[in-house]
């Protein structure tokens, strides 16, 4: 097959290095934007590395004569309108990392964390115009560990993806894109999650708040603190009491919440010293988003 891959990132990465270790032909890289330098855009200098043109959502035009019978999408970040999916001779799969219907959307290792999952997996799809909702061509499963981060879940189904495709694409040689469809009132949508969303409510368990850390990318989860916005990028659920948001200890730095309590591991703030607390440090007993 000729196959165009639309995508960035890791897991776009996976799936390109994938394909043209394939029996299959690739003939184009799809982008939402041409970086001519290809500055920060390792996959699109190594598609030019390989001579391969580098097509950009306005170029829809330039699609049929590359002669693609399938579009592969891993991590587009943008949703093809039927115009691009008409020109494929078989149509379009996309790599989404959930288990579809649940958690379709932008977000789904966020959301499959937020929601206290205890395993996440990836799946293959037929594309259409509507987020997520093909034919299920291809899908495993894998586990949802306590310390996994948004981050984390994303790199291993993109390595995922890189070691799948060669069998879903030789499903569709073979079959066409043919499965079961899924209803989407049995799963979940997620959208972007709002910086409001992102900012921690010390009356939440540390169970919540830990979720939330490990979820929230960007933005990431912040509270404000004597005029400045502290970030938290990693902290451990604790066992501990208090009013919440106050300081129980300073080394290790154990902050009290709704049920037990949060043992802050890294925090950042925009302002010298970026690594949060510095100095001076709050003192044991301080209430946190207050002066």
């Amino acid at each position: 097959m000729r196959i165009v891959l639309a995508g960035q990132g890791a897991m776009g990465t996976a799936l390109f290095e994938a394909v043209t270790a394939s029996p299959h032909a690739l003939v184009g890289l799809l982008v939402q934007r041409r970086r001519w330098l290809g500055i920060g855009d390792p996959l699109q200098r190594r598609a030019r590395h390989l001579g391969l043109p580098v097509l950009e959502l306005g170029d829809v035009g330039a699609l049929p004569a590359l002669r693609p019978d399938l579009l592969v999408c891993g991590d587009f970040g943008a949703i093809l309108g039927q115009e691009w999916l008409n020109v494929p001779l078989l149509g379009g799969i996309n790599a989404h990392w959930s288990l579809l219907p649940r958690h379709r959307g932008p977000i789904p290792g966020a959301a499959a964390i937020l929601a206290g999952d205890t395993q996440t997996g990836l799946t293959f799809h037929a594309l259409t115009t509507r987020i997520d909702t093909g034919a299920i061509l291809d899908q495993t499963a894998f586990a949802l560990g306590p310390r996994d981060t948004a981050t984390s879940l994303y790199h291993r189904a993109a390595r995922l993806a890189g070691e799948r495709i060669s069998t879903v694409l030789t499903e569709i040689d073979q079959h066409g894109l043919h499965g079961p469809t899924p209803d989407p009132s049995q799963g979940s949508y997620t959208r972007r999650l709002t910086a409001a969303q992102a900012h921690v409510d010390w009356t939440q368990t540390a169970t919540q708040i830990d979720r939330l850390v490990r979820a929230c990318t960007r933005p990431m989860a912040h509270f404000q603190h004597r005029g400045q916005t502290v970030y938290l990028s990693a902290c451990t659920p604790v066992d501990g009491h208090g009013p919440p948001g106050t300081v129980q200890s300073l080394s290790p730095f154990v902050v009290s919440t709704g049920e037990d309590a949060i043992q802050i591991d890294r925090a950042l703030t925009r302002l010298p010293p970026f690594s949060w607390p510095g100095w001076p440090a709050p003192r044991k007993g301080t209430r946190l988003g207050t002066d």
